[in-house]
């Protein structure tokens, strides 16, 4: 352990083992689905819920299995769980499990932190080997032989009288190689070709400028011209961040969205000091109660209006909820499509001159895409409503209406005897 009781790089990679072996334990026993063996989520198809012998299982597995009939066999011990009318949903869901995967994601983030906290303090030193011996690690940089060494060889090498006088700079120091021009290897690049219609290496040294191929056309100095592209850069940068907000603002609104939907669990605490999970009705769990509360008042006869009633909901909450996953996944997909661009352009900006001229070309490329996700992600979000009411009404016949219900009133002029009244009851009859 270092000074100060800072953890050294090997401690933090065994932090990191640790966790990663606790976290493959725990997916490989009790947070995974026994059917798909996919891990249990917080919400959405792969949340678990409860049969009645102990068992839990996913929502999606669950609905497979049920196809729509009023009784479910557990796979694993074929004990009846007898379902309601409201099918796999009215199935509670393993709130244990829930507070288990909230604790473990919660724990991974923090000690994700950590780790990239440590990490920061205690860079990887660098891999350069020395130039007098394979075998070292260099350490420092001779500016006057231009050579890497080790502490002993920068020693034993620059021992005599002359040499020592050499200038050695840690490599940290060591002042970035400028690049050499493709056609004049000794010659190092100075200038820029900004001809449009130059076909080939845009870099050059002078020779190329006053004698070679570049010969005539509209130079600029490789420093000036490595700023302005660096300019582009960093202005693209700026403008995609305020972007970037709003994507994840956009992202933070259908998840909250959804969750009004599905509902949410809750952890109320009593005056003991004793916990008790409960779990929070969303807006498609009270506008199926509303649903069923008004079928209840009719009578047995129309008992399959009731089923038709609830399919047409339970369609509705699936396409609207897949409307919003999709929407959601796409923006996430925007997200970080445009953050690895983003960081893309940061390091383009530091990158040296020659290096972000030779780029130059799939810069523009970036900056179209930049613009186009920009403007998809506008497009995409004009299309969106964020509201997560579900409006339930019934028409007269005790059909199902989602919606908001409008109501008309038509007025019919005419002289008398001309068949008024026989016009409005066949369209009221329609």
């Amino acid at each position: 352990m270092a000074c100060g009781g800072i953890k050294s790089t090997g401690e933090v990679n065994l932090f990191h083992r640790n966790n990663d072996s606790k976290r493959k334990n725990f997916g490989s026993n009790l947070l995974e689905c026994k059917v798909c063996n996919d891990t249990f989520c917080l919400q959405g198809a792969k949340v678990p819920r409860l049969l009645l012998c102990g068992h839990s299982f996913c929502h999606e597995c669950l609905a497979t299995l049920s196809q729509h009939e009023e009784t479910l066999r557990c796979p694993f011990d074929r004990q009846v769980t007898k379902l309601a009318d409201s099918g796999v949903w009215g199935l509670k869901k393993n709130f244990a499990l829930l507070e288990l995967l909230e604790k473990i994601e919660t724990s991974d983030s923090n000690n994700e932190q950590k780790t990239s906290r440590l990490k920061k303090r205690h860079p990887r030193p660098s891999a350069m080997p020395c130039d007098e011996n394979e075998d070292h690690q260099a350490t420092v940089f001779c500016t006057v032989c231009s050579t890497h060494l080790c502490d002993a060889c920068a020693v034993s090498t620059h021992s005599t009288k002359t040499l020592s006088r050499h200038k050695h700079v840690p490599l940290s120091e060591k002042s970035k190689e400028k690049a050499s021009c493709s056609q004049h290897p000794p010659h190092i690049v100075e200038y820029a070709c900004m001809e449009q219609d130059c076909v080939g290496d845009r870099l050059m040294c002078f020779v190329c400028k006053d004698y070679g191929r570049h010969q005539g056309h509209k130079t600029a100095p490789l420093v000036k011209a490595a700023d302005t592209t660096r300019t582009t850069l960093t202005e693209a940068v700026q403008h995609t961040r305020p972007l970037l907000d709003k994507i994840s603002d956009a992202v933070r609104k259908l998840k909250e969205t959804i969750q009004y939907i599905e509902g949410s669990v809750q952890v109320i605490e009593d005056l003991d000091g004793y916990t008790e999970t409960r779990q929070a009705p969303g807006t498609a769990e009270m506008a199926r109660s509303k649903v069923k509360v008004y079928f209840q008042e009719l009578n047995e006869t129309i008992q399959r209006q009731q089923q038709v009633a609830f399919s047409v909901l339970d369609t509705h909450i699936r396409e609207r909820l897949h409307f919003l996953r999709q929407y959601q996944e796409e923006f996430c997909i925007i997200f970080s499509t445009l953050t690895t661009m983003s960081e893309d352009c940061e390091k383009m900006v530091h990158e040296d001159d020659a290096k972000v001229l030779q780029n130059a070309g799939s810069i523009c490329v970036l900056l179209d895409t930049l613009h186009l996700h920009q403007q998809h992600f506008l497009e995409a979000s004009e299309r969106i409503t964020l509201d997560a009411s579900i409006p339930v009404t019934f028409t007269k016949d005790n059909r199902v209406h989602i919606g908001r219900k409008m109501e008309m009133r038509v007025v019919v002029l005419g002289l008398d005897q001309a068949g008024k009244t026989s016009i409005l009851f066949k369209t009221e009859r329609e």
